[in-house]
């Protein structure tokens, strides 16, 4: 759907929201809703409206923006666990020697904060319940600011670390997309390149590997998302 198109729609199913509940956006307020809303695609919107007019207590109310992205996402603790529930999954599939895209960015800058990919693989069962907790912190942490902080493009894997530390990047392995193949690879383009300083609870950084475009081919790994 094009912008333009995009924005006719929203504003007519926002102006019929509103009608119901005898209220009229000004241009302001339009604009608000229309730029907190836009990351989502329109039928997950209308959707989210559609849930808030129907629920018995909180549709007897004009929604508030917060409201409809909580419906949309769920609550950050629910989306701070199914993001630890993929990462983890793509972990035990997939291991650290793979490098990885993730459909999510916040995940991204979350592995890197607590120590890189390369580091998740040497984790023990007795860190393991910290690491689950400190990530998922960190995840609802950044979820509830709204704004995506910088993350690298990739979550790169010990083989393409080490063959580009060998100077092999003829070598370099295509990374594994982990779930919506469309998402992960906005993910990739919207990322950065450039190595962070990783500090987080005494471990080692990992290796964060750069590359100038995405290979043709590269392995989806989908777990229940959209194709």
């Amino acid at each position: 759907m094009e912008n333009k198109e995009r924005e006719i729609k929203f504003s007519e199913l926002l102006s019929g929201v509103s009608e119901m509940y005898g209220q009229s956006p000004s241009p302001a307020v339009f604009e608000i809703w229309f730029n907190t809303l836009k990351r989502f695609d329109f039928e997950s919107i209308s959707r989210a409206f559609s849930v808030h007019i129907q629920d018995p207590d909180h549709g007897k109310f004009m929604p508030r923006p917060s409201d409809i992205v909580r419906i949309i996402e769920g609550s950050g603790q629910d989306s701070a666990f199914q993001a630890w529930t993929k990462f983890e999954k793509a972990l035990g599939m997939i291991g650290t020697y793979e490098t990885v895209i993730f459909d999510d960015p916040i995940i991204h800058r979350v592995v890197q904060d607590i120590g890189g990919w390369t580091r998740q693989g040497q984790v023990t069962e007795k860190e393991k319940p910290y690491v689950k907790n400190e990530f998922i912190r960190r995840y609802q942490e950044i979820k509830s600011r709204g704004v995506i902080p910088e993350y690298p493009q990739k979550l790169t894997g010990i083989s393409e670390g080490h063959n580009r530390l060998s100077g092999f990047l003829d070598m370099i392995p295509e990374p594994v997309l982990i779930g919506n193949q469309t998402k992960a690879k906005a993910v990739f383009l919207g990322g950065t390149s450039n190595p962070s300083l990783q500090i987080s609870f005494n471990i080692d950084p990992g290796i964060n590997g750069q590359i100038k475009c995405l290979p043709q081919k590269i392995e989806e790994l989908n777990y229940g998302g959209e194709q």
